[in-house]
């Protein structure tokens, strides 16, 4: 009896070994098509995971097809918006003309914001195609920034203190980095009374980006509030750049909180690094 019942073990230890075999099999090709969105699950399947596999690849291809259509759609938008935009552009020079200079400045404001916008919505659609996996190197993406701001009168009178790896790679599209940091330094540029730093930390398996000014700072009551859109504490600005580096931060699975920096604001930008440039 002992016998018989190790060999019944052992017939069921090999039939459950062998039946899941398959599975493992699925799970391994599963995750090389989330690696490489353009494979698919082809190949020779059991007929007992076969139909998983076919359907599989009808939602993979189905996905595809919804992608290439949100891709056009947004094409067809941004062509749609350029001659609006174009005539508020020359609105905005009648004005200047006229000596309305405070108008017109409005206007050209939000037609930079609508601009941006458009921009960054036909980026995260090209990047949706089904390339490799987006990627940005954190100083250099910074230095082009930078290199913007500083040119600006805000960025001209600031001190910049930069303490930014060169080796660091960040999981972002560099146009959505560019314009996620665009916007969190060129609000610490505009309230700095003399100083910027722009450090980086390792904390909790994630890289924080840390960007403190020294001017008045937030009320730590109203920090989380100034993270929606159109919130602000003034008259100046839209309103829109910390909420628009919040929603790009955490789209790419990372956070953004607001601190006080004694004096000042820090904007702490955390997400999970991707480490030295692969050769």
């Amino acid at each position: 009896m002992a016998l018989l019942a190790l060999v019944l073990i052992t017939a069921g230890w090999a039939q459950i070994t062998v039946g899941l075999r398959p599975l493992v099999r699925l799970r391994a090709r599963v995750a090389v098509v989330h690696s490489d969105p353009g494979k698919r699950m082809d190949g020779a399947w059991p007929a007992e995971v076969g139909a998983l596999a076919h359907e599989l690849d009808e939602l993979l291809d189905t996905r595809t097809a919804d992608l290439a259509r949100a891709r056009m759609r947004a094409g067809d938008l941004a062509h749609g918006l350029k001659t609006p935009l174009q005539a508020l552009m020359g609105e905005a020079a009648r004005l200047h003309a006229t000596g309305a200079a405070a108008q017109a400045q409005g206007i050209e404001e939000v037609v930079a914001t609508m601009r941006r916008t458009v921009d960054r919505e036909l980026a995260r659609a090209r990047r949706l195609e089904g390339a490799a996996p987006a990627r940005s190197n954190l100083r250099q993406t910074l230095e082009r920034v930078l290199n913007v701001i500083r040119k600006t009168p805000d960025g001209q009178r600031v001190d910049w203190v930069v303490d930014v790896p060169d080796s660091l790679w960040m999981p972002l599209d560099p146009l959505d980095l560019t314009e996620a940091l665009g916007a969190v330094i060129e609000n610490a540029a505009r309230h700095a009374r003399r100083t910027v730093h722009l450090m980086t930390a390792c904390h909790e398996d994630q890289w924080h980006l840390r960007i403190s000014d020294d001017g008045p700072g937030i009320p730590a009551a109203q920090q989380q509030a100034m993270l929606a859109r159109f919130a602000r504490l003034d008259e100046s600005g839209s309103g829109m750049g910390l909420a628009i580096a919040a929603e790009i931060i955490r789209t790419a699975g990372g956070d953004i909180t607001l601190s006080d920096a004694r004096p000042g604001l820090c904007v702490d930008l955390g997400f999970p690094a991707l480490g030295p440039a692969l050769s």
